[in-house]
């Protein structure tokens, strides 16, 4: 009995004919047989078409024979059974097939390629066999992430995972993607260096752990073939979320990025002895941030946290080193431009077995003529500024414009903050130190152009040797600095030392308890501010202060050197300048002055001379030493003495050249004395010894002078 064309034919299970009908979504179709009878399939499990239970076999050919029978339109899964899948030739699936391997599957490729640019659905179990020269490609939407684990990737340390991992990054290569890790309790160990040449790639680690053996890392890499080519630049690569390094032995390094634009490395934290953690290579609009070091080898190989190298426009932020002996640097800038480093901070850091303090945040230039090693895997040593304004050998040096922007070092006695050397247009604002060597240096090197300095924002506590110290060499002028807003709380010598420098503008300062030490042998070294052989310099809204119980403090301002012409003094306070050689303000061999507002207090109420019987050799205020000359001073000063209520007030008006062997002159002038109520003392310009200059200064008689305020308004200036 025939069956009518009307009937309707139904199937259990798809057969080879009917995987093309099958739209992978209805339960019955409108397709017809060869003999026009109507189909109704059941639908397919979610595991998609069993390929080896319609075609037979476990081999690429049925792969392909299902992926040519599906077509490129309807939408369906192909079901790879447990086993092992061989292909025997290149086999691509489209966009609109799911590849489902089952738990137990592998493709074994062979010789072959394997293309999927449909979706890719596995667990994070091994799928794929590259035995071979074969290898794997997925599309731009096969796969939201990638994992190792499809190429055999141990995520247990046991073993050597480096092939699995350049399989998964080769997978990728030619559209980008993420490569994500199984987690963290994962432990990924690698033998060498895993290189990322292709753009647009994200390593992210899900706060696995990476280890590698012989003291490697992953490396973002592009491809210059001459100086100054930016074109072949890896772009876009991104690693994050990491724990590297096992501990004290380890020698794993952090990622590096090497000419690469737009390179982001962030949330990784290393604990390993490696030389240098971070590293930043001829980077354009990079971005290092949230990365956190600890522990550095003992030795003196210049261990660095963080390196960046010729980069331009990039930036390091949040990043934090703790509890390490041995390093040299934490956060380097070597040459470039326009770079920023914002919210970093070391802290308990021992220099270990440098024979000399080093740089914990480090501003410098680097040598393009230098056989510099990029490090590890290069494509050749290429100078990216070699082009155009940047031809010149200074021009690729320097580092220009960098910033260091709410960074702090603290604990680090035998480590110095911050130098700045070999650079034009730094800045150094919002800052801390504590316990901190020095907390700023600033030089310029013989043959460089430093300049344009700023130093703003800041706090220095309990330092070791100079608060900030900056400047350059005879003949070659630190040029163009500027340190305001700025807090020094007790450092052993000098509170700010600026030598060799022009145009130097030092504003809203406060010093408090300079020279810790008690150096009495070095007026540099003792006093709150120095300033020596400096042209153009400006000082204003400055307060000193030396409130110990003995002041330590030789001078408040020390002005001096044959070379320093026009400085200008205002509004600057003195309190408690102590010693037989101490002024609040002290000049030598300075020929140009203006000083305005200048108050002292000295040395307080509860405080008497250390000489009561010869006040005026223990309380020189004002100094003018040999090759100085003080045109028209004109001075109100006001006193209290003995300690009593009553006030005296003095008007200088005086003249006074200093020659070269400090014989004084007063030219014209003197000083007048009204509301005096005591003739045993009084205030009086003073040539006590031939060669010593001038003073202007208290005279007692034998009172004790318990305290004395003078109010200053001066213009000096050259005749």
């Amino acid at each position: 009995m025939g069956i009518a064309q009307a009937d309707t034919v139904y199937k259990r299970k798809i057969a080879k004919e009917d995987i093309k009908a099958w739209n992978g979504k209805d339960e019955t179709f409108e397709a017809r047989d060869s003999m026009g009878r109507r189909i109704a399939l059941t639908p397919i499990d979610y595991v998609g078409v069993d390929v080896e239970e319609v075609y037979g076999s476990q081999t690429g050919s049925a792969i392909q024979a299902a992926v040519s029978a599906v077509g490129t339109t309807n939408k369906v899964a192909l079901w790879l059974s447990p086993g092992t899948w061989t292909l025997g030739a290149n086999l691509t699936t489209a966009s609109n097939i799911t590849l489902r391997p089952a738990p137990g599957a592998m493709i074994t490729l062979g010789a072959y390629d394997l293309t999927i640019n449909g979706p890719l659905e596995a667990g994070l179990r091994q799928i794929f066999n590259e035995d071979s020269t074969g290898a794997v490609t997925l599309g731009a939407t096969s796969v939201s992430e990638v994992h190792p684990e499809w190429w055999g990737a141990d995520n247990t340390g046991a073993t050597t995972c480096d092939a699995a991992w350049e399989s998964a990054i080769e997978a990728i290569a030619a559209v980008g993607g993420k490569i994500v890790g199984a987690g963290a309790y994962a432990h990924y160990d690698f033998d060498d260096e895993i290189l990322i040449d292709d753009d647009n790639i994200t390593i992210d680690g899900n706060w696995a752990l990476a280890t590698f053996t012989n003291a490697d890392r992953f490396i973002a890499q592009g491809t210059p073939t001459a100086d100054g080519d930016w074109d072949n630049n890896i772009k876009n690569f991104t690693i994050r979320n990491w724990r590297m390094g096992e501990g004290a032995g380890d020698t794993t390094k952090g990622p590096r990025c090497y000419w690469a634009d737009n390179c982001l490395v962030e949330n990784i934290s290393i604990d390993s002895e490696s030389s240098t953690k971070f590293n930043m290579y001829m980077c354009r609009g990079c971005l290092f941030r949230n990365l956190y070091m600890t522990r550095s080898k003992n030795d003196t190989d210049k261990h660095v946290g963080i390196l960046s190298w010729l980069s331009m426009n990039s930036v390091i932020e949040n990043c934090h080193v703790y509890d390490t002996t041995g390093l040299a640097y934490f956060i380097q800038l070597k040459g470039g431009y326009d770079n920023k480093v914002v919210n970093c901070s070391a802290r308990n850091i021992d220099k270990g077995n440098y024979a000399a303090a080093k740089h914990l945040f480090r501003d410098r230039g680097s040598n393009p003529d230098a056989a510099e090693s990029c490090g590890g895997s290069c494509a050749g040593i290429y100078y990216p500024f070699a082009t155009g304004a940047w031809a010149t050998a200074d021009e690729q040096r320097n580092n220009h414009n960098s910033q260091f922007i709410g960074c702090s070092v603290h604990d680090a006695p035998d480590h110095h903050g911050f130098y700045s050397g070999e650079s034009i247009g730094t800045q150094i604002v919002g800052f801390s130190c504590y316990q901190v060597s020095t907390c700023i240096i600033a030089t310029n090197s013989s043959g460089d152009d430093e300049k344009d300095l700023i130093i703003a924002n800041g706090r220095i506590e309990d330092g070791g040797l100079f608060g900030i110290a900056v400047g350059g060499e005879s003949g070659d002028q630190y040029e163009g600095i500027q340190i305001s807003n700025v807090t020094i709380d007790t450092v052993d010598y000098s509170g700010i030392a600026a030598v060799y420098t022009d145009d130097l503008q030092i504003s809203n300062v406060y010093v408090r308890n300079p020279n810790d030490a008690d150096n009495n042998t070095d007026y540099g070294s003792e006093c709150g501010i120095v300033v020596e052989n400096s042209n153009d310099t400006m000082l204003t809204n400055i307060r000193v202060v030396d409130d110990r119980g003995a002041p330590q403090m030789e001078r408040g301002v020390y002005i001096s050197g044959a070379s320093t012409t026009n400085p200008i003094l205002s509004n600057i306070h003195v309190e408690g300048a102590n010693d037989t050689h101490a002024g609040a303000i002290a000049s030598e061999q300075v020929t140009s002055w203006f000083l305005g507002k200048y108050s002292n207090i000295y040395p307080g109420p509860a405080y008497a001379p250390a000489t009561a019987a010869d006040p005026e050799t223990t309380f020189w205020r004002l100094e003018a030493l040999p090759n100085s000359t003080i045109v028209h001073i004109k001075a109100v000063v006001t006193g209290y003495e003995d300690g009593g209520t009553d006030r005296a007030k003095y008007t200088v008006d005086a003249l006074i050249n200093v020659a070269a062997d400090g014989t004084t002159t007063t030219l014209d002038g003197g000083v007048t004395a009204d509301y005096e109520d005591d003739a045993n003392w009084d205030l009086a310009f003073s040539y006590p010894v031939a060669g010593n200059g001038a003073r202007l200064q208290p005279t007692g008689n034998g009172d004790t002078v318990n305290w004395i305020m003078t109010d200053l308004d001066l213009s000096w200036i050259a005749p």
